[in-house]
């Protein structure tokens, strides 16, 4: 895999005016940059370890880009901060059975699912610089979740009190968050292929009956893996204000991590 590659330019959506609460153009100073990397299908706890160095890396290095992470998960079912044993519906026995790993990690929320035909994005962003609050911040990823649904003609909604997109009574994407010294991690995860039999062995989020939709699911059939990354980092570019850049040091802290573990293209 070429990390250079990877970090290629992001298509932004420069026509979607509405809401610009949530997307200033006021802001004084030229935009951030940040680097986006395309990274496959990589185990959970080698994506979580690359997190942690690129985190470390931002608190030591004053001019560090903004980051996204863009990937997708072998099965894992993952509990947060606050995540309690009993939403995890299946046993350990059927777990194993099933090829399903279940790690626990400092991100806030419940119980949730990651595998494959779900696009999963982690910003690491330096929200200080950005100068965003944790409300603020969550209220601007749904947004990318909002916009990126609707080039798909599916319109989707926040949930107050809940936090992560829905469409109509089902959820489609759901937001696990971690902050380190102003720095964020973990992120979104957003439903778009075959992915929801799983779902079935949890309750999403802490929520019991609580059903799952994906972009499959109503249209018909999945979007193209690729393009939906493209419109995804394109309204997180716009929507937080940044200017995609490739980044030397950043691909340097990747292709170190490369090395140390086996990833698929996707």
């Amino acid at each position: 895999m070429s990390v250079r590659r990877s970090a290629r330019k992001l298509n932004t959506n420069t026509q979607i005016k509405r809401n610009l609460a949530i997307c200033p153009r006021d802001r004084k100073g030229p935009p951030r940059p940040v680097c986006r990397l395309d990274l496959g299908l990589v185990p959970y706890e080698q994506a979580w370890r690359l997190q942690q160095e690129l985190v470390a890396h931002k608190q030591s290095a004053e001019g560090s880009p903004e980051v996204l992470l863009l990937l997708e998960h072998p099965p894992v079912l993952t509990l947060g901060r606050w995540g309690r044993a009993e939403h995890v519906l299946a046993d350990s026995a059927q777990l194993k059975k099933l090829g399903i790993d279940l790690v626990r990690c400092e991100r806030g929320g419940q119980v949730t699912y990651h595998g494959p035909g779900q696009l999963v994005g982690y910003p690491l962003l330096n929200l200080k610089k950005l100068g965003l609050g944790i409300r603020e911040y969550v209220r601007r990823l749904e947004e990318v979740i909002i916009r990126t649904l609707a080039d798909y003609r599916v319109s989707a909604q926040r949930r107050e009190g809940y936090p992560g997109v829905w469409v109509g009574e089902e959820k489609i994407a759901s937001l696990g968050l971690a902050i380190q010294q102003g720095i964020s991690f973990h992120g979104l995860a957003l439903n778009y292929g075959s992915c929801l039999g799983p779902f079935r062995l949890i309750n999403p989020c802490g929520l019991a009956g609580v059903p799952m939709t994906s972009l499959e699911k109503i249209k018909g059939q999945p979007p193209a893996a690729g393009r939906l990354r493209d419109r995804l980092a394109g309204h997180f570019a716009e929507i937080f204000r940044l200017q995609p850049e490739p980044s030397e040091t950043v691909e340097k802290i990747v292709e170190k991590w490369l090395k140390n573990c086996k990833i698929n293209p996707i």
